[in-house]
């Protein structure tokens, strides 16, 4: 079984953010639900590309976008280790297709960035 360690206290004391487990990697997936906006995608992309520690696994979580995000996300895999999901547009369903993107990444860490 994995251990789960609560990095967050009460009223956003973030002092044990930067604990992490001794004797392994922590593998870090980013989650990125996105509805169409592919130039604001495109920044937010832009910017986890050129960080310093950068994810194990960016999941670009498509909300049922128009044309769909996956020609996007082809676009960045040479600079991102990137994958897309997808669920229909059935209105409001930013929550939706952020599970949906936990759910297909596999780390120890998940992070949600929006798209903007």
């Amino acid at each position: 079984m994995t251990e789960v360690t609560r990095l967050l206290a009460a009223e956003n004391d973030y002092r044990d953010a930067a604990t992490r487990p001794q004797g392994r990697d922590v593998t870090v997936g980013v989650v990125i639900p996105a509805y169409n906006r592919i130039d604001r995608l495109e920044a937010t992309l832009a910017g986890l590309a050129h960080q310093t520690s950068p994810a194990d696994t960016v999941v670009v979580a498509d909300d049922g976008s128009d044309p769909p995000l996956a020609d996007v996300v082809a676009t960045w895999q040479d600079r991102l280790p990137i994958t897309s999901v997808r669920r229909d547009d059935e209105g409001f369903g930013a929550g939706q297709a952020r599970d949906l993107g936990a759910a297909s990444c596999h780390t120890d860490v998940l992070l949600f960035v929006d798209s903007d």
